[in-house]
């Protein structure tokens, strides 16, 4: 299968690959959508939730081909969920979350994400089993440019050693415990 248009239906049982241009995963805009293909990005993987009544979930495993790769959830109060892994190549991998949406990385695999996360623009939930399993490398939120909001819906996310730049956004610990390595935030930024 190819990252089509799912309506509902099945996307088959092979891996699913992204190329360099990027591609678009479209759920049926009257039911919630799961996806349990495997995928395997080039560059972007844009997630749009459809209808702010629908859901897309990724259960499966996402690969960027690269060391980098980036995740949009388009369109303001959308929202997606990946319970799988999200890992690149090398030891250093870095993943990008773009887009208004909610992204929501949830799931006991943890991410090989040692270069970190950018969350430039929307929300990013870290809700993943066990602990330091979203990153263990720098979790950078917001830039000069775009507001972006990291929200913990579970304890210890990031690995003891990790980094949070919080440089035009929000880090909400959301009543949870996080410990990391070093905090620095600019002016205006919110803890």
């Amino acid at each position: 299968g190819g990252p089509g248009v799912p309506t509902g239906g099945p996307l088959g049982t092979g891996p699913l690959t992204v190329d360099f241009g990027g591609g678009t995963l479209r759920p049926s805009p009257t039911v919630d959508t799961v996806v349990h293909n495997p995928i395997s990005v080039d560059h972007t993987l844009r997630l749009f939730a459809g209808a702010d009544t629908t859901k897309l979930t990724l259960t499966a495993p996402i690969t960027f081909s690269d060391f980098a790769g980036t995740i949009a959830v388009e369109g303001a109060g959308h929202t997606a969920t990946i319970s799988g892994s999200i890992s690149g190549t090398g030891l250093s991998s870095v993943m990008a979350k773009a887009g208004a949406g909610e992204l929501v990385l949830t799931g006991a695999a943890p991410n090989a994400l040692g270069g970190g996360i950018s969350v430039n623009e929307g929300l990013l939930v870290l809700a993943k089993g066990g602990m330091d399993n979203a990153t263990t490398g720098l979790l950078q939120v917001g830039s000069i440019a775009q507001s972006a909001t990291v929200r913990l819906d579970a304890p210890e996310q990031l690995g003891a050693l990790a980094a949070v730049a919080i440089n035009n956004g929000r880090f909400d610990l959301n009543g949870f415990s996080e410990t990391a390595g070093l905090f620095t935030y600019d002016p205006g930024a919110i803890l």
